[in-house]
């Protein structure tokens, strides 16, 4: 979960999934993300000024372990910049 990260596709690029889109960045080479933006759990938000979703996730208890919440953190932020 930890490795959940945003992609934001190049205008030029063919896409079978939609722009932007979640991807394990484990799963993904390197070389296929070439001139995407991609935006991880470092990019969210920072300890003294979290991102919305962080703020509500210490607000409701809802952390697990280090390695666990950043990915839910990171598909809920992807979810919500896809229009959801």
């Amino acid at each position: 979960p930890i490795c959940t990260v945003l992609l934001h596709a190049p205008a030029d690029t063919m896409l079978l999934a939609p722009n932007p889109c979640m991807a394990n960045a484990c799963l993904r080479p390197l070389h296929s993300m070439n001139g995407w933006e991609v935006t991880t759990i470092e990019k969210v938000g920072t300890p003294k000024a979290p991102h919305p979703i962080q703020s509500a996730f210490v607000k409701h208890s809802a952390s697990q372990c280090g390695m666990c919440t950043p990915g839910m953190v990171m598909s809920i932020y992807g979810h919500l910049a896809k229009g959801g």
